[in-house]
């Protein structure tokens, strides 16, 4: 049981999340599924790996405690994969105008074997993928820190334009039968656990639903 306060986010919270989530949880007086957090080295605050919308909901409400459970970081047996973002209702021409209006980013066309292979190098953000086949890369400049800030302006500006749905695929013809007016599909990066903490310990969260985290003898 940990103070609320004492609970960094790595992520952003959605408050089209949290909201329903604070409803549901005064209306059963009951938190089923314990977050799942690790400590961070050297001190006594915790990096939430899963349930950043438990945490804002609870501290909303004024619940100065949480139940959580604490796993360790770096057990071979956790995974930190990824969620990309499969964006609906923004057109392909105004998705394009939406990522070069960003400060600092610059577009290029690739294929997709280039593009994921500067991905998994780190050399991009991420890639988008169009439904006619179409792919850019997306880049920016400097730190870890800075780079992060460049990919919240990105999603920020199209979360509030489309719909996202999270997918575990970056093959975006595998997912076009179950979805339509698909915009694009925004792939990420894999981080690694330094880079969470690293983030989370100066508050410059990821955006929502980014990081993935599979995690072994959970509590639920």
């Amino acid at each position: 049981v940990l103070p609320v306060a004492n609970l960094l986010l790595h992520e952003q919270h959605d408050p089209l999340r949290s909201g329903p989530l604070m409803e549901r949880l005064q209306a059963d007086g009951v938190l089923k599924n314990p977050t799942i957090v690790a400590a961070v080295p050297g001190e006594e605050r915790y990096v939430v790996l899963d349930g950043a919308h438990r945490v804002t909901a609870m501290g909303e409400m004024g619940i100065a405690h949480i139940a959580v459970q604490v796993v360790d970081y770096e057990d071979p047996e956790l995974i930190l994969d990824s969620w990309h973002h499969l964006v609906k209702g923004v057109g392909d021409g105004d998705f394009k105008r939406l990522l070069l209006s960003v400060q600092g980013v610059t577009t290029q066309a690739a294929d997709s074997v280039h593009a994921r292979a500067q991905l998994a190098r780190r050399e991009i953000l991420a890639f988008v993928e169009y439904p006619d086949g179409e792919v850019c890369t997306v880049k920016a400049e400097g730190n870890l820190h800075l780079r992060t800030r460049r990919l919240n302006e990105i999603v920020d500006l199209y979360k509030l334009r489309g719909r996202i749905f999270r997918a575990n695929t970056d093959h975006l013809p595998s997912l076009l039968p179950f979805y339509d007016e698909v915009s694009a599909l925004v792939v990420f990066p894999r981080f690694a656990p330094a880079e969470i903490i690293d983030l989370a310990r100066v508050g410059a969260c990821l955006p929502a639903g980014i990081t993935r985290h599979l995690i072994p003898r959970r509590a639920l």
